[in-house]
């Protein structure tokens, strides 16, 4: 399979997951949104941030994209990504076999009985990998910072600690929609890299672009950066739900192309499952 052929499929593929999951699977988004939400919170209890880092102004959505972490303290508040990866990978597996059952639903506890303890497990384990990871590298970053390629390593780890995540969690989806039946290759990890990184600029970008000329229109008078957290919160959970339905995409799409070239498994025609 051609790039340029990936690329054509995987944008078309953006664009109609948001037709068709929009309207029909939104308000199961926010659920979860709401739990990652209160996972995070729980995480900034136990954080501490100094002056330098405290950037809490961003709402919850910032602390999806920044690191507060320094290569002396690792601040828990870094798990943010992952916690919300984590429950992305529960709606994308939930979406994507409801859409294939006999009798779709749209009702949570309905949608709910689509997710196997096998998954459940899966994940927890790939989360708990994530976060080791995650410690592991922000503690190696820390060992350069007397070499003369500081710089370049920090900048390295940084990016590592943002994609490694994100291919953990999209691997461990593959196998599950496939029953591990998908063969892994370099050019497609690299495929599926690519549709990560897309989505996951263009989601950074569009929240960078309502931070700056929204927020900071409405938000800037008010005296604290809890205010402003709390403020920015609100709208937040509205775009990390709309972001629930990308992100699903980005991890999935790139199997379903995978399987329209190859004697694969469909995620979408998956139907075995254990209610």
């Amino acid at each position: 399979m051609k790039l340029s052929t990936f690329l054509k499929e995987l944008l078309y593929g953006f664009v109609d997951d948001y037709q068709k999951l929009f309207r029909k699977t939104y308000s199961i988004a926010l659920i979860w949104t709401i739990c990652t939400a209160a996972v995070i919170l729980v995480l900034c209890k136990y954080s501490t941030f100094d002056n330098s880092l405290r950037q809490l102004e961003n709402g919850l959505v910032g602390l999806l994209y920044y690191h507060y972490s320094d290569p002396v303290t690792y601040r828990v508040v870094d798990l943010s990504k992952i916690v919300f990866l984590f429950f992305v990978s529960i709606y994308s597996i939930s979406a994507s076999r409801s859409a294939s059952a006999e009798k779709p639903s749209r009702a949570f506890p309905d949608v709910m009985r689509f997710i196997t303890l096998t998954d459940f497990l899966a994940l927890v384990l790939t989360f708990l990998v994530a976060a080791l990871l995650d410690f592991g590298m922000n503690s190696i970053s820390g060992s350069f910072l007397l070499n003369s390629f500081s710089s370049w390593f920090y900048s390295l780890f940084y990016y590592l600690r943002i994609y490694v995540p994100l291919l953990l969690f999209s691997i461990v989806l593959g196998l599950l929609f496939t029953n591990g039946k998908i063969n892994f290759s370099f050019r497609k990890l690299c495929f599926l890299l690519i549709s990560l990184w897309l989505f996951n600029m263009f989601s950074y970008e569009l929240y960078a672009i309502i931070s700056s000329l929204i927020f900071k229109l409405i938000f800037t008078s008010l005296p604290t950066p809890d205010q402003r957290f709390i403020l920015e919160s609100i709208p937040g959970f509205f775009i990390i739900a709309f972001y629930f339905i990308g992100y699903h995409s980005a991890m999935s799409k790139p199997f379903q192309i995978f399987s329209s070239h190859h004697n694969i498994p469909n995620p979408e025609e998956q139907t075995d499952v254990t209610e």
